[in-house]
């Protein structure tokens, strides 16, 4: 009797060995003498084609990948009670890998919030030569995504028709919020493209991207 647990299950949906294709060093070592394994992402691993008879159809394995991408993450509850409403859908701009909220314990404040930050998962796994590690605090996403959403709705009960429709009527409703939840996130945005800092005149400056659904990427905030 085999013990099918989420992760079994998961490496299943994700091995193109079942579709008749070979995955060439999935986790290879960085050098010969090292034992410490380096992770590559499914899309960037090497395949080599039509090795052996396959079990499922290349074009459902294909809609089943689709799928996995389009999920947000299965988050647990975090241990430093900070609600990560924007996970599934921020991303590091450069790899495209998710931004992990992670706290910081030697930050020495009260809020939660003020002592979260987001840094690119890929870093995490990987270090420099994954990516860089594209760290924002979570208060300043929050606070410029408020901001757009507040600036972008007011624009939508001012003229509508200088946008689009559909988000147009999505977007108004929320023209005097003060705060947001997953839920609300979900309904107008499907994703936010977290820049890495660039040094302008001596000041360090951070672009997020929000790309709203059926628009995609609005005029940023100045």
């Amino acid at each position: 009797m085999y013990d099918w647990d989420t992760a079994y299950v998961s490496q299943i949906l994700h091995n193109p060995v079942y579709t008749g294709n070979l995955v060439v060093a999935d986790k290879p070592t960085k050098t010969m003498r090292s034992k410490k394994r380096q992770y590559i992402p499914y899309a960037e691993r090497e395949i080599i084609y039509g090795t052996h008879e396959p079990v499922i159809e290349q074009s459902r394995w294909n809609t089943v990948q689709k799928i996995l991408q389009s999920r947000p993450p299965v988050i647990r509850e975090s241990p430093s009670g900070y609600d990560n409403i924007f996970r599934g859908i921020i991303k590091c701009a450069d790899c495209g890998s998710a931004m992990l909220a992670k706290a910081g314990h030697k930050r020495k404040c009260n809020n939660v919030l003020d002592k979260t930050f987001y840094c690119c998962t890929k870093y995490r796994k990987s270090g420099k030569e994954g990516c860089s590690s594209h760290t924002i605090e979570a208060g300043m996403v929050h606070e410029v995504v408020l901001a757009d959403i507040q600036k972008h709705a007011g624009q939508a009960l001012a003229d509508r028709k200088a946008m689009v429709t559909e988000i147009a009527e999505q977007i108004s409703g929320y023209a005097g919020i003060t705060e947001f939840n997953f839920k609300i996130i979900n309904q107008l945005i499907e994703k936010i493209l977290v820049s890495e800092p660039v040094e302008t005149d001596g000041q360090k400056i951070q672009r997020l991207t929000i790309h709203y659904k059926f628009i995609g990427a609005l005029e940023p905030l100045e």
